[in-house]
């Protein structure tokens, strides 16, 4: 008995396994050609498998969401033990616009905006992706499915670096000027 509800707890009450479930709800919440591109990728079984659960999530009106994979990517990184001063570098760049972040990333490479956005859901991320011409932006998403080197160590010295950035002068009037206009 013990056994059938542990198969129960893996598998949903129909036998598809959660994380058949859950795979399919994040295809589900990509843009139409990369859920393409990862299907093409998988075996047939899979694929097949997978399709009946996104055609499942259709017929149900289940509104495709970008926020589940950002989310995501950020539940499986590891916690990263938060200090006062850290706390407050994560809060300055929160409280930044877009375009002082914008301003702020201006040069830099495209995997290291990918990893700051995959760091937590920022109040301004939806507003900078938009901000970028097509192919920086393109260059930004194909960045996000790239290994970055470092860890949480090199996040917290990114955060900072950037909030300190960010509380300069020129960055603060840079972005007033922006607004101005």
């Amino acid at each position: 008995m013990a056994t059938m509800e542990a198969l129960h707890t893996m598998h949903g009450a129909d036998g598809v396994p959660q994380e058949l479930r859950r795979a399919a709800l994040m295809l589900h919440a990509l843009l139409p050609q990369d859920r393409q591109w990862l299907l093409e990728r998988l075996s047939p079984e899979r694929r097949a498998q997978l399709g009946a659960l996104l055609a499942e999530l259709a017929e149900l009106g289940i509104p495709r969401d970008e926020r589940l994979v950002r989310d995501a990517l950020a539940i499986a990184r590891p916690a990263s033990p938060i200090t006062a001063e850290a706390s407050d570098a994560w809060a300055t760049l929160a409280c930044q616009s877009a375009g002082a972040i914008s301003t702020l990333l201006e040069g830099e490479p495209a995997g290291l905006v990918a990893r700051l956005l995959a760091m937590r859901t920022w109040p301004w991320a939806d507003a900078l992706m938009q901000s970028y011409d097509a192919a920086r932006r393109r260059r930004v998403e194909d960045s996000a499915c790239e290994a970055w080197p470092g860890g949480v160590a090199v996040d917290a010295w990114l955060v900072a670096d950037l909030a300190r950035r960010a509380l300069e002068p020129r960055a603060a009037s840079a972005d007033f000027e922006g607004n101005r206009r």
